[in-house]
């Protein structure tokens, strides 16, 4: 073998390894405002410009920077990557988030568990602190030696930044907010395998409608299954409490005028003590007619939320997301 085809095949392989191990399994949340989607769905139809040279939005002889995404501060977004600073920093101002702790890497494993079952009470979540999209979050942990494997896993693969939170139940809900204005809410719900009798479990994730990347099989087991187990004719089944857009949720979304008004502010006081212009809010919690205080969360706040083609296309998140650009 030659040496100008053995240096092409090293980059094909290096080209592939990296796509394999860097990009396709890096999961990130990403806005791009100048994407194809953006410009015929929002921009085109509603006679706004687009100067991608300089990176701005043109409407009403009004003109928006967007190669920021609509985020300038580099602290704040930082910040909000950051899943436990985040946290400290809502707790210490009020706001509402799950008891937690962070995972201490300069003491052994057994101080730690026991530090956590004095403070916190199953079920138990287990995040990487800069993770997102669900990626490296684990839910449903009941006892200590689930806790330990999931710890276990995060550190062997370098993820030594661990938050463990006490898991709370209600509905997940995604919340976009623009410059203090409401964009719009969805109502987040999860995948539910039903039997019809003749196929195992596994036979039926692969079979629903829309791809589901993160199954939790220590919650199947809990409900008395394995993957291998026929599932009873109309009996329904929860595969997983880790809801995005990556694993098979559907959404309904949810009217500004259906968010209690207390709710509302809370959402643009998080945005505004963050350092945030725009960001997409989760949160778990009653319905959100109901205020925060009766038992709501927030669980992240992402500073580059995904802004996909089914929002792009309703009138009334277009009109909202017009109006607090350029108003």
């Amino acid at each position: 073998m030659n040496n100008k085809l053995l240096y092409f095949l090293i980059v094909i392989f290096l080209i592939i390894t990296f796509y394999f191990l860097i990009y396709k399994n890096s999961i990130i949340e990403t806005f791009i405002p100048d994407s194809e989607s953006m410009y015929n769905n929002v921009y085109n139809p509603n006679g706004i410009k687009i100067d991608t040279e300089g990176k701005n939005l043109i409407y009403n002889n009004k003109s928006v920077y967007y190669g920021n995404k609509f985020n300038n501060n580099i602290k704040s977004k930082n910040l909000s990557n950051d899943k436990i600073n985040t946290n400290i920093l809502l707790k210490n101002n009020g706001f509402p988030v799950c008891n937690f702790m962070e995972w201490n890497n300069n003491i052994n494993d057994e101080s730690n568990i026991i530090n956590i079952n004095e403070q916190l009470k199953f079920p138990l979540v287990v995040k990487f602190n800069y993770g997102c999209k669900g990626k490296d979050v684990f839910t449903d942990i009941i006892n200590n030696e689930q806790l330990v494997e999931k710890i276990n896993y995060l550190k062997n693969n370098n993820k030594n930044s661990i938050l463990i939170e006490e898991q709370v139940t209600g509905d997940k809900y995604r919340i976009m907010i623009l410059n203090d204005k409401f964009i719009y809410a969805n109502k987040q719900i999860k995948p539910i395998m039903k039997g019809d009798g003749i196929s195992n479990i596994k036979t039926l994730i692969q079979k629903y409608p829309k791809q589901i990347n993160i199954i939790n099989e220590d919650l199947i087991r809990q409900q008395g299954y394995n993957l291998d187990d026929i599932l009873e004719k109309n009996k329904e089944l929860t595969i997983t409490n880790v809801l995005s857009g990556m694993n098979g949720i559907d959404e309904i979304n949810v009217l500004e005028t259906d968010i209690h008004p207390v709710n509302m502010k809370m959402f643009a006081n998080l945005n505004n003590l963050i350092g945030l212009n725009f960001s997409g809010i989760d949160y778990i919690g009653p319905d959100l007619s109901k205020p925060y205080f009766d038992g709501g969360k927030i669980i992240e706040i992402n500073a580059d939320p995904t802004f996909n083609t089914s929002e792009q296309k309703k009138s009334s998140v277009i009109n909202n997301f017009i109006n607090a650009l350029f108003t």
